[in-house]
């Protein structure tokens, strides 16, 4: 099913300078208070020389901005230790939309997802989160 939804363009631009210059640890996106189209609510910035080891605390401060009823996209850089090939990094997209979220917006979120990742090329891997547990990540 695919939504007649719009994305404001500072979506595609805020995304491309994390992508590009590591610019931004993670962006939130939410659908507009009008539900016509996609934009940027919030982006955190990103220490391109912070070590590994916080990690953890910036996906906990993360993880803090999942509103229980408040249904959310997010895209995350999220850095990690390969055992293979060392530190790496990757962009994940997250689609928060918690159980709690009103049927409207939960049914809206499904039919624009697929579309509007798409305009953010380079999405390593999704992550769909659903219900109120906190979500860890163990680098």
């Amino acid at each position: 099913m695919s939504s007649a939804m719009g994305v404001d363009k500072e979506c595609t631009e805020t995304y491309n300078e994390m992508k590009t210059g590591h610019k931004h640890k993670y962006i939130q996106f939410k659908i507009n208070d009008d539900h016509k189209s996609i934009v940027v609510e919030k982006s955190v910035g990103c220490d391109k020389n912070a070590p590994l080891e916080g990690e953890s605390k910036l996906w906990d401060a993360f993880v803090s901005e999942l509103i229980p009823d408040e249904p959310k996209y997010f895209v995350y850089d999220l850095h990690f230790q390969s055992k293979e090939a060392g530190e790496r990094e990757k962009i994940i997209f997250i689609a928060w939309v918690p159980d709690a979220a009103k049927i409207k917006i939960k049914m809206l979120m499904a039919s624009s997802k697929g579309d509007f990742k798409k305009k953010l090329q380079g999405i390593h891997c999704e992550v769909s989160i659903i219900s109120t547990y906190t979500p860890t990540c163990d680098v």
